[in-house]
């Protein structure tokens, strides 16, 4: 997860704002007890890499993300 944090980091665009409220997510659903815990990195890495990142977005971009339609 940490290399993927990485390369997401150097990426223009909304992709590291949505890993950021992904992971959230993930973890907010384990701490419910949805989900165990090894299941948050495993989630995390999937839903970020089928991510398809608006390179160049604008605020709307960033505020519409349809985060829990990604479960």
């Amino acid at each position: 997860l940490l290399k993927l944090a990485m390369d997401v980091a150097e990426t223009e665009g909304t992709k590291a704002a949505y890993m950021n409220a992904i992971n959230e997510i993930t973890v907010q659903k384990f701490l419910a007890g949805k989900i165990e815990f090894h299941e948050i990195t495993e989630l995390v890495n999937k839903k970020t890499r089928q991510y398809k990142n608006i390179e160049n977005p604008k605020i709307e971009d960033i505020l519409g993300l349809r985060l829990e339609s990604a479960w």
